[in-house]
């Protein structure tokens, strides 16, 4: 249980750090509804309320693949899993941004980084929550 912790808080942050690493590339590449003093007014309590909200995310991810581990016994399986819900609960959070007036180039961009973050975090959660039972990887 210790090693499911782990590797909920390890996820956590580095999906929060890949988000801040987002933002800024989002803000640096002269974004069409954003200015550059939004970035810098996020403060330390900012970052740890994005933190919190990955962490339940990502906590709630774990609750679920746990009501399915039996058809989730090989790690492929499991990434596949987390990286599909995953991209799934950040396009229903951030589809108010998706909706507004930005150009199709831009919400491709949106999603492909969306994708990119859930790939890593699911690669990483995978190794973290295992099938007990013998045979399962």
């Amino acid at each position: 249980m210790v090693k499911v912790v782990i590797g909920i808080a390890l996820s956590a942050m580095i999906l929060s750090s890949l988000d801040i690493l987002g933002w800024n590339l989002f803000f640096s590449f002269n974004s069409p509804i954003y200015d550059d003093s939004l970035i810098r007014s996020i403060s330390y309590w900012g970052h740890f309320h994005l933190f919190m909200n990955n962490l339940l995310v990502i906590s709630i991810l774990t609750w679920m693949i746990y009501q399915v581990m039996p058809l989730l016994d090989k790690y492929r399986k499991r990434t596949l899993f987390i990286f599909i819900l995953g991209v799934a609960f950040s396009l229903y959070s951030k589809g108010v941004v998706l909706a507004s007036n930005l150009s199709l180039s831009w919400i491709v961009l949106e999603v492909l980084f969306n994708s990119f973050e859930w790939l890593i975090v699911s690669l990483i959660l995978a190794q973290f929550i295992r099938p007990k039972h013998l045979g399962a990887s």
